[in-house]
């Protein structure tokens, strides 16, 4: 049977539940330091294309003052927002859909031809918080503004603890004095008493609060994350030692690769290729996509001599 513990500080869910006393006072949020972002946007369109339609936006994303690109989609293709930031600056990436009625549409969002006026001020928003947009609005993790706010504060204390040459798991623990359960899956956090009860494979758990930093693996451990996660899978192939070859890491728009110490090269990604089969928390490897690497590699790389280490790697996000 589980031993049961009281612990005030963490607990471990499903890798990692995080709980951080906060007796200390908290200190005046720093004043962030300005970043310069630029936004560019990517319209795919079908075959046909939406003619008319692209020289109405085209005049519109003029008054924009935003970068727009018109083209045909490839393959898979979805709509997305993503950014990129280097130093103090940002970079947003719009993909969006041209469709046939002139309609643009994007992740949760679409704008017709007869209101610009919308997309420009989405846009604007986009400029101002990066990718995630305008925060007015949206749930911070199922906090309320004043929880989320005190937990930041908590989260930005400084550290005063010498941490230099401790492993990471370590390093958090001398700096907040909680202490780890390793290889304790979670399985359930139930209400007990005046506090929670955190069940776990190795051990249970009491404690007063759960604050919970999980992966792909924690979406079914409690309904309000089944919402908000959602596991995806992540490949990497690896080849046999091959000569020098890949001074710097790679990284394309759907791929990455680097040449380990070993001389070995590892490439990862093509998972938006896939990705009906690739979202989900399955501890599995699935040739077509590994198929799809190696295809790359050769393609990229002709004339080097390598054969696929079989020891193919797997892991999880939760985004």
């Amino acid at each position: 049977m589980p031993s049961s513990k009281s612990c005030r500080a963490l607990c471990l869910v499903p890798l990692l539940l995080l709980g951080l006393a906060a007796e200390s006072k908290a200190q005046p949020r720093r004043k962030a330091t300005s970043i310069r972002t630029t936004v560019r946007v990517e319209l795919l369109t079908d075959r046909r294309g939406a003619p008319l339609a692209a020289q109405r936006w085209a005049r519109a994303f003029e008054q924009f003052k935003v970068s727009l690109r018109i083209r045909r989609g490839i393959g898979g293709e979805r709509t997305a927002v993503r950014e990129k930031i280097t130093g103090r600056n940002r970079q947003v990436t719009v993909i969006g859909k041209l469709d046939r009625s002139g309609r643009i549409l994007v992740p949760g969002k679409s704008f017709s031809p007869g209101n610009p006026t919308a997309l420009g001020t989405w846009l604007k928003e986009l400029g101002t918080f990066g990718a995630k947009g305008n925060p007015n609005g949206q749930p911070a993790f199922g906090l309320s503004e004043g929880q989320f706010n005190s937990l930041f504060e908590t989260l930005a204390q400084p550290v005063r603890t010498d941490l230099t040459g401790k492993p990471l798991t370590e390093a958090i623990a001398a700096a907040s004095g909680a202490t780890f359960y390793d290889h304790n899956e979670v399985y359930r956090i139930e209400p007990q008493d005046q506090g929670l009860l955190v069940r776990g494979r190795r051990a249970h758990i009491r404690c007063r609060k759960v604050y919970i930093a999980t992966n792909g693996y924690g979406c079914d451990l409690h309904p309000h994350l089944r919402k908000i996660v959602r596991p995806v899978r992540g490949q990497i192939l690896l080849t046999t030692p091959v000569k020098p070859l890949v001074a710097v890491a790679g990284i394309t728009e759907y791929n990455y690769f680097r040449q380990c110490e070993a001389g070995r090269l590892m490439i990862g990604g093509a998972r938006i290729f896939f990705e009906e089969q690739e979202y989900t928390a399955e501890d599995a490897v699935t040739p077509n996509l590994l198929t799809h690497l190696e295809e790359y590699l050769r393609q990229w790389f002709p004339g080097i001599d390598f054969e696929v280490d079989h020891g193919e790697v797997v892991g999880f996000l939760g985004p």
